[in-house]
């Protein structure tokens, strides 16, 4: 005897559909997937659901993405020919202090307003 969750996943259906086919030949089964299914049972779902059980063998053998575990090493030589790009520095500029004062900020706009008020 085979319970039900083993069948649905050699066969490759889900346990809804074996009981549901079961119920059609007459079989009286639970849905529980720890449910005994009798080797007659078996025999009988195997020859309905033979094409989903070959399509998981086939869906087996395949693989996918790269498989290789061969180490590959390649190594590359700077070719004589094409010269390095130069690469200049930027001169670095240092400020120490970005917040202007409230003094500071009203002298200069009366220091400018000065300015444009004199022709």
């Amino acid at each position: 005897m085979i319970r039900l969750g083993q069948a649905a996943r050699k066969l490759n259906v889900g346990s809804s559909t074996i009981v549901d086919f079961l119920a059609n030949k007459g079989f009286d089964i639970d849905s529980n997937p720890n449910s005994k299914v009798t080797p007659d049972q078996y025999e009988l779902l195997a020859r309905e659901y033979a094409d989903s059980a070959y399509d998981k063998e086939e869906a087996s053998g395949l693989t996918i993405g790269n498989s290789s575990t061969d180490n590959v090493i390649l190594t590359s030589t700077p070719s004589p020919s094409t010269p390095e790009p130069v690469v200049e520095k930027e001169k670095e500029i240092l400020i120490k202090d970005n917040v202007a004062s409230q003094e500071s900020a009203t002298e200069e706009a009366t220091d400018e307003s000065k300015k444009s008020e004199s022709p």
